[in-house]
């Protein structure tokens, strides 16, 4: 798996995200914490770096580390949208493969033009909500045993139903698209 720089929009993914919203209501500091939280869990043992760009009011760009989570809070004066362009400019002229996670849709398209891949504040919490590779694959397998066990139940008891018994639902044949995220 080759390491990848994934940008986040801090205070965008906060105010779309439901879970960073409800700890927004206690406090601000409250919901980043939430957020940093969540991606070290995700992030702490991948070869990826991540960095957490907030809209800062100080005088000076400032940095903090929370494990394998880096912070930027921006100088005042200086958006988080030009400084996650910037590291993303600065990270694709290195050959490094990043990806930004934003709704905002200019800040995207800059990580594009770049050379970069640009995901959803939805993406990224979808990827941070999801279960471990391997869990995720044992609980694919039993609802395989488990649609095997009913079409063999159900030849055994067939009953009239509209369309080829043996053959999966719409739905089911849809692929989903890849998450930039990994």
């Amino acid at each position: 798996m080759e390491p990848k720089l994934i940008l986040v929009d801090g205070y965008n993914v906060i105010k779309n995200t439901a879970a960073f919203q409800a700890a927004q209501r206690l406090s601000l500091g409250a919901a980043r914490d939430a957020l940093v939280k969540q991606l070290v869990n995700r992030y702490r043992h991948t070869p990826h770096q991540v960095i957490v760009v907030f809209d800062g009011q100080g005088p000076r760009e400032t940095e903090e580390h929370a494990q394998r989570v880096r912070l930027i809070f921006t100088c005042s004066g200086v958006t988080a949208d030009s400084v996650i362009s910037r590291l993303a400019r600065e990270a694709t002229h290195q050959g490094k493969t990043v990806v930004v996670a934003s709704n905002d849709w200019e800040v995207r398209e800059n990580a594009q033009e770049a050379g970069g891949q640009a995901g959803r504040s939805h993406e990224l919490t979808a990827h941070l909500n999801r279960a471990p590779h391997l869990l995720q694959q044992r609980a694919q397998h039993r609802q395989e045993v488990q649609r095997r066990l009913q079409t063999a139940e159900e030849e055994d008891h067939p009953h009239h139903t509209k369309g080829n018994p043996r053959r999966a639902k719409r739905s089911a044949n849809k692929p989903k698209p890849p998450s930039p995220f990994f």
